[in-house]
């Protein structure tokens, strides 16, 4: 077997990165869950935000809450 097919092979076979990358996954969405419970985000308030974003788009304008002119 050639050595380019050899190097292939294991590197297709190769997973430690692939631990890595699962482990900073966790760690995002652990961090964005407590971020989200912090700040007292719960399903109501997601779902009006939503629904403001989908009225101003269907309606054409947006109000980003900055009352300043």
């Amino acid at each position: 077997m050639s050595s380019f097919k050899k190097t292939g092979i294991r590197f297709l076979n190769d997973e430690t990165g692939a631990t890595a990358i699962e482990y900073g996954l966790i760690v995002a969405l652990i961090s964005l869950g407590l971020l989200l419970l912090v700040n007292g985000v719960t399903a109501d308030n997601i779902s009006a935000t939503f629904n403001k974003a989908a009225d101003g788009i269907r309606d054409g304008k947006f109000d980003d809450g900055n009352t300043s002119s």
